[in-house]
């Protein structure tokens, strides 16, 4: 049986290096933001979850464009200021929560992609 959402990791306003440290290595959604404004909403779903996604942002490898040396969001200037909240969940639970983040906070200006539906409405969202 799950547990309840507010029995998984939830933290609000962690830096980004404390964050890699700190973060549970479970699937979760999470917001990065830069001087206090949301740049981009996420979901971790793969195994290694949000610890490995936050090392990700602050090594500067979180996509090809990134390991090539060319940053468009995370970069060396910015890393030490941008600040994340996160909120692990079960897996399947991952984009229903995606789509209430950015229905709560918007796009931003790095994020990709955006969810266009909920599939379900089984979870509350508690970033």
């Amino acid at each position: 049986m799950d547990r309840r959402p507010d029995s998984y990791s939830v933290r609000k306003h962690v830096l980004l290096s404390r964050a890699s440290n700190i973060a549970p290595s479970e699937p979760g959604v999470y917001i990065l933001f830069l001087h206090g404004e949301v740049m981009k909403c996420g979901v971790a779903t793969y195994s290694q979850g949000l610890q490995w996604r936050f090392t990700q942002y602050y090594n500067l490898n979180y996509d090809d464009r990134a390991r090539d040396g060319e940053y468009w969001s995370v970069s060396p200037d910015n890393r030490d200021d941008v600040k994340v909240s996160w909120q692990a969940c079960p897996k399947r639970v991952c984009d229903e929560l995606e789509y209430k983040l950015f229905r709560k906070y918007g796009k931003g200006p790095w994020a990709k992609r955006a969810p266009s539906s909920l599939a379900t409405d089984e979870w509350e969202l508690l970033i």
